[in-house]
């Protein structure tokens, strides 16, 4: 009897450490997407829709991809369990005066950026200081 109870306990404790496995898993598929920003520092969420900007995150350790409006951004990230680490970001030369002052933010704020979290269609990028960057998935309907 005592033989069938571990037995039975060890299978209860794979099935638990496989649903934690499952749920990460899923989390980190439901962070490869294209994020259209909607809220970001100072900007309206108009000025933001205007821009198209957008941040993809579909390439896990291989280039990433951001647009603000004007230039293709460029970086990777690395993302475990709610924390996520973006290096500098690369970004191409091109002069779009209206804006540069979005993009210019988001290139200084992206690599301060430590911590994401999903609610439903929307992702939320957060600094040690609070700041935020809210997206909604585009493929949300």
């Amino acid at each position: 009897m005592k033989k069938n109870s571990g037995i039975t306990i060890l299978i209860f404790c794979i099935f638990v450490l496989q649903s934690c496995f499952s749920q990460q898993q899923m989390a980190y598929h439901s962070l490869q997407k294209k994020w259209m920003l909607v809220e970001m520092g100072n900007f309206s969420k108009e000025q933001l829709i205007k821009a198209n900007a957008f941040i993809d995150l579909q390439q896990k350790d291989k280039k990433s991809f951001a647009n603000m409006g004007c230039n293709s951004l460029i970086f990777s990230y690395k993302a475990t369990s709610g924390k996520i680490k973006f290096p500098p970001v690369a970004s191409t030369r091109k002069l779009c005066p209206q804006q540069m002052e979005i993009e210019q933010y988001f290139q200084n704020i992206l690599p301060e950026v430590e911590s994401y979290m999903i609610e439903g269609h929307f992702i939320t990028l957060k600094t040690s200081k609070g700041e935020v960057i809210k997206a909604v998935a585009e493929d949300w309907d």
